[in-house]
């Protein structure tokens, strides 16, 4: 807390210099000193202080408001909207049966290579379950032809081919079983 004098120092200052620079020099920061004149200066005094933009007064903002303020528009009729049609006695729509992507190749069902496929080869009909790295030290994929599933997957095939689908997706009964007890991997990684 500042002493009697010290304040009316500061309030004087900071009538003729920045908040900051009469901060620094008590040892105030900027705030301090903006607060020690809030509460020190009578209220029609306040208007004196220097401003940072030092430039002519602005008009307060209902005058600018009030002059800006264009004509007001006219406003349009609201249009009638139609009633929506109750459709919950109706018959359910029979929707079409959803195309194919005609991108991807009809698989012909392919062997793996042997070594697996390098991500240079990869096409749209190889399996994508990684197999190990090459000798190259490159990663290697499956590259079977994919399991085609129309309507399971969002392409109407599965990422991998039928063996390496089984490998990756656990049927529901299988999940339910690992809530009971630790997950594999945390029995792989030693958290159990």
């Amino acid at each position: 807390m500042t002493d009697p004098e010290t304040r009316a120092a500061i309030v004087a200052a900071y009538g003729r210099e920045s908040a900051r620079t009469v901060g620094e020099r008590y040892g105030l920061s900027r705030n301090a000193v903006i607060g020690l004149w809030n509460r020190h200066v009578p209220a029609e005094l306040r208007g004196t202080a220097p401003r940072n933009n030092a430039g002519p007064r602005r008009a307060p903002r209902a005058v600018r408001a009030a002059v800006a303020r264009p004509e007001p528009r006219p406003v349009p009729e609201p249009v009638a909207a139609e009633p929506i049609a109750d459709r919950r006695g109706s018959a359910p729509v029979a929707l079409p049966p959803k195309p194919v992507p005609s991108s991807l190749p009809v698989p012909v069902d392919e062997p793996a290579p042997e070594g697996g496929v390098g991500i240079g080869d990869l096409d749209l009909r190889h399996c994508r379950y990684p197999v190990g790295t090459g000798p190259d030290g490159r990663q290697r994929f499956c590259g079977a032809s994919r399991l085609r599933r129309p309507g399971v997957f969002s392409d109407g095939c599965s990422p991998y081919c039928a063996e390496h689908t089984r490998l990756s997706y656990a049927p529901a009964p299988v999940r339910e079983k690992r809530k009971d007890g630790p997950r594999p991997q945390h029995v792989a990684w030693g958290w159990v």
